[in-house]
């Protein structure tokens, strides 16, 4: 398998193959989310919250007004996850310039995002969810695609799966005439569930073989942290317990090439990374 060196600059945040690799901070203002400790509400805390995770190294601060966990019920209307979405990122713009991207499937709240300060899309579901979304993506500096089993048919492998997920959202990426160059990749971690194998299992193989996504030739993002295959592995069912097998993860995928991380934990998370950085120096 041909592997292209990766690049994209989004939001003039540049990652890939010779750069550092960039942290992307979670912010939540969604009550629903899995991990309490990334939601914060009132806007004194959300402009705390944001300026720690510039001074602890975030590169990119990612805001999500809705939970995404398939295993929880997240369900809210389009106008509730707008209107907290805007609001956030409008308190957040007031104490920052870092790059903000908007969590979101929804073309109606990316577009109010993108008008209240975001520059960089995050869309889990790949472009799939929303049909009008890939057109408001391309209004934006930065587009993140995940591979996401509600919006992949097919069974077997996990790498193919993941590959084939992926591809089709580079498709319609490509439909929309989203510059190449403003794209990153995220396989999906904790995404695909109810398929042949178990939903930790799929997760491993997954890590196991990061790598096989540099044939896109594109910068990858993981989302680890504190995620319940963590916890189901360690035996922890609070995510405030999962830190040290999320940075665990981090250093690995460092180690296959990882290019952009999403954590809730940026401080804790950029010494691994810097640390790991220096362990695979020549």
């Amino acid at each position: 398998m041909v592997c292209m060196q990766s690049y994209a600059d989004i939001a003039g945040i540049k990652i890939g193959d010779t750069y550092p690799v960039r942290i992307m901070g979670v912010i939540n203002v969604s009550p629903e989310s899995f991990f309490k400790g990334s939601v914060f509400s009132s806007e004194d805390a959300l402009k705390r919250v944001a300026e720690r995770l510039v001074k602890e190294g975030a590169a990119i601060i990612d805001v999500g007004a809705r939970g995404t966990a398939p295993y929880l019920k997240t369900d809210i209307s389009v106008e509730e996850e707008g209107a907290r979405l805007t609001h956030a990122i409008e308190i957040i713009r007031e104490v920052t310039d870092v790059p903000i991207s908007a969590d979101t499937q929804s073309a109606i709240v990316a577009e109010a995002a993108l008008q209240a300060g975001a520059s960089i899309i995050n869309d889990v579901s790949g472009l799939a969810h929303d049909a009008a979304m890939a057109d408001v993506a391309k209004k934006y500096q930065g587009v993140i695609l995940m591979a996401h089993a509600d919006y992949t048919a097919m069974e077997g492998n996990p790498v193919s799966v993941v590959h084939t997920s992926l591809t089709a959202a580079l498709k319609r990426a490509e439909q929309a005439g989203i510059a190449r160059d403003k794209i990153v990749l995220d396989p999906g971690l904790g995404f695909f569930r109810n398929r042949d194998i178990s939903w930790d299992q799929w997760d491993r193989i997954i890590l196991q073989q990061l790598s096989q996504f540099h044939s896109f030739g594109k910068p990858l993002l993981i989302g680890i942290s504190r995620k319940s295959f963590i916890g189901k592995i360690l035996g922890h069912a609070n995510p405030d317990d999962r830190l040290y097998g999320s940075l665990g993860l981090t250093a690995l995928s460092v180690l296959q090439g990882i290019h952009l991380i999403r954590t809730h934990d940026v401080a804790a998370t950029r010494d691994v990374v810097k640390i790991t950085e220096w362990f695979k120096e020549e």
